[in-house]
């Protein structure tokens, strides 16, 4: 969509609305804000908004509601703001919910020190994850920054805006308190067919466990920031050039946040997050990147089986099961060919 300023888009969204796009509605502007007025409405199953320097903000409706819930995916590189209404609940009677994501993440880099872009969800707006009787709640993710503000490699700051209107229906409600990490163990190689230098940044061992330190550590000393939404990790890792994983990472393993099974009858799953890995050139996945799965061997080892990790027993007063808990696994997003200057 060209830059026509927010003239220009509410004119566009009414002749998209008159047309009847109903499918997919994804307007994405480089150099302007986004604003949905109290009078505007988008109705698509698949809704995606992004201001790649500029702000949003949503004091009218979207509605990706249907038989199924639908998708509503909105970024600013400053500030986003809803006051308004995000539809995405299920109709039909399996129907399930849909999934919102909120992205805040100063994608421009014009505040370094967390002052000023982030998501406010402000009162009297509305987020609506409803499922059918017989189907799943829907899921919301609010994705702010976490910020190192010593520059001693730990996280301090949660950069995070008003978060108090309402979400009903939700499956999960989460704040992604998310921490971006660019060119991790860069070096520099020839591109054998353009001869020009290109950055290669390394994920390895040692940094997926230093990463998953400095998570826990921030969220261990880092309170909710109340209303409606729990905190949970977040995690990008992008490169300018290629980005090559080269070591195993196993989420599985340790990356479940606050995981109490002491007591039977009140067992704690963990905290899971979202990790993303996106590379303005190639991604190189030389190991394996996987969560919940337990490599089983039959017939003596020799065959292999990968195997969902069992679910976790909560027992009643009496020692038996009455209910049991699937854990929630991370949530991926892989990129290869990424505009990094995208506020998503």
């Amino acid at each position: 969509v060209a830059d026509e300023g927010d003239g220009g888009f509410a004119s566009l969204n009414q002749l998209l609305e008159a047309g009847g796009f109903r499918a997919a509605r994804a307007i994405r502007l480089r150099s302007s804000d986004i604003d949905v007025a109290a009078n505007d409405s988008i109705r698509a199953r698949d809704i995606r908004l992004v201001s790649d320097s500029g702000s949003l903000t949503v004091a009218g409706s979207l509605d990706a509601s249907g038989t199924e819930g639908g998708r509503i995916w909105l970024a600013a590189a400053d500030v986003l703001t809803v006051s308004g209404s995000l539809d995405a609940s299920a109709s039909g009677e399996s129907g399930n919910g849909g999934r919102v994501d909120l992205y805040a993440l100063d994608s421009d880099n014009d505040d370094p020190d967390g002052l000023a872009d982030r998501v406010e969800f402000l009162a009297g707006g509305l987020i609506d994850l409803s499922a059918g009787t017989e189907g799943r709640s829907g899921d919301v993710f609010v994705h702010q920054r976490r910020l190192d503000t010593n520059g001693d490699g730990q996280t301090d700051l949660l950069v995070s805006g008003v978060l108090v209107g309402t979400i009903t229906g939700a499956d999960r409600a989460e704040l992604i308190a998310t921490r971006v990490i660019r060119d991790p163990n860069a070096t520099s190689v020839q591109d054998t067919e353009t001869g020009q230098p290109v950055t290669v940044a390394t994920i390895g061992s040692a940094d997926i466990q230093s990463w998953r330190d400095e998570a826990d550590t921030f969220l261990a000393s880092t309170a909710a920031p109340g209303g409606p939404l729990r905190l949970a990790p977040g995690i990008v890792v992008e490169s300018t050039g290629d980005l090559v994983l080269a070591d195993t990472w196993d989420f599985y393993t340790d990356w479940y946040f606050a995981r109490d099974l002491s007591d039977p009858t009140a067992p704690e799953p963990g905290v899971t997050g979202i990790a993303t890995l996106r590379a303005a050139r190639n991604l190189d996945l030389r190991a394996d990147l996987t969560d919940n799965f337990a490599l089983t061997n039959i017939f003596f080892g020799f065959f292999e089986l990968d195997l969902l990790q069992p679910a976790i027993d909560r027992l009643d007063g009496a020692g038996e099961v009455a209910e049991q808990l699937i854990p929630q696994s991370w949530g991926y997003r892989l990129g290869a060919g990424a505009d990094l200057a995208s506020a998503d």
